[in-house]
């Protein structure tokens, strides 16, 4: 009879374990999206003969503050597919501000793809539409197309490529340490069942007659 006991209280165990486990992993935030096209007419830098257009998505992890950005332009005025630059940039629509992050600080060629870590104000200034992304020409060294980063689109890794982009996009951040949170109670909740099931079943075998 004893065996019709200890079950019972086996299964409780396992259902216990998974609970604590799935109740210890916090919810991870959802990625947010951003996008950005890009022209001459954005650009308060532009010289004369200014040409050229582009566009940007942008995912943000909220939980790690990383983002990954997806870029690429064509027709600037040499007609190339190169720049000399292109940055991230503080500031409103219409006015030039510093720069917030590096995307090259050299030749650069599109499509551009790229991820970096940002603090806890940049993302504030980002998700207030704060930001401007830029592409650099020897024809308009401070700038030849630019704009807006404003929420929306399907991020990086989204379902509508950029036209001008070739190739396999980055994934969207994820969330990798809350999966493996969860992986690593999960495991533990299986474990702690096994081992609750084993004592059950030595105890049946050992308990006397």
């Amino acid at each position: 009879m004893l065996h019709r006991t200890f079950a019972p209280l086996a299964l409780a165990v396992v259902a216990m374990a998974l609970a604590l486990a799935l109740g210890s992993s916090p919810a991870a935030a959802d990625n947010i999206f951003f996008e950005a096209n890009m022209d001459v007419a954005q650009a308060t830098t532009a010289q004369t003969g200014a040409s050229g257009s582009g566009s940007v998505r942008v995912t943000l992890d909220p939980d790690t503050n990383t983002i990954e950005w997806d870029l690429a332009f064509s027709g600037l005025v040499d007609g190339s597919q190169s720049a000399i630059a292109a940055h991230f940039h503080k500031g409103a629509v219409g006015v030039a501000g510093p720069i917030e992050i590096d995307i090259s600080t050299g030749a650069l060629k599109s499509p551009n793809f790229g991820s970096a870590t940002i603090t806890d104000l940049q993302k504030a200034d980002l998700i207030a539409g704060d930001w401007y992304v830029n592409v650099h020409s020897s024809n308009s060294p401070g700038g030849e197309i630019r704009g807006q980063v404003l929420l929306g689109g399907g991020g990086v890794g989204g379902v509508a490529e950029l036209p001008e982009v070739a190739g396999t996009p980055l994934q969207a951040t994820g969330s990798s340490d809350s999966n493996a949170g969860l992986f690593a109670g999960l495991i533990a909740a299986v474990v702690a069942g096994a081992v609750a099931l084993g004592g059950a079943a030595w105890y049946v075998r050992r308990r006397p007659a």
